[in-house]
């Protein structure tokens, strides 16, 4: 069977990614699953392949009104490794701010939508 598609967001509570399967309940190795049993948590390194990023303009409209954070950026694709020690030499930092971007950018600025690898460090994001 293979991996299940994944979405990741940086859970601001726990302060780690939280994988969220696409289909409820799924199985997925290697990763602490949360009490309600709908997201795992992950404080290692981990890697997604065929990533797209997704932001919802709607919700991110009302965090910057309320100035409260709320899931609405995720990282989707598929989990492919679990044991990744340090960044892809070619890899690129990417990072989303509600209130600077309304897409996931690049240090350049430029946005971001698809990566065939995303490496998923400590606090971290990285493409290649």
């Amino acid at each position: 069977m293979s991996p299940p598609k994944v979405d990741v967001y940086w859970n601001t509570h726990k302060r780690c990614f939280s994988i969220r399967p696409r289909k409820p309940y799924a199985e997925l190795s290697g990763f602490e699953r949360s009490p309600r049993g709908r997201v795992f948590y992950n404080r290692g390194p981990f890697v997604l392949e065929n990533s797209t990023f997704h932001v919802s303009q709607k919700v991110r409209e009302r965090v910057m009104q309320n100035k409260r954070e709320e899931v609405h950026a995720t990282i989707r694709g598929t989990v492919s490794a679990i044991t990744v020690t340090e960044p892809p030499l070619l890899g690129m930092r990417v990072r989303y701010n509600p209130y600077e971007n309304a897409q996931f950018v690049t240090p350049s600025g430029r946005p971001i939508l698809k990566a065939n690898l995303a490496y998923f460090i400590g606090k971290e994001v990285f493409v290649v």
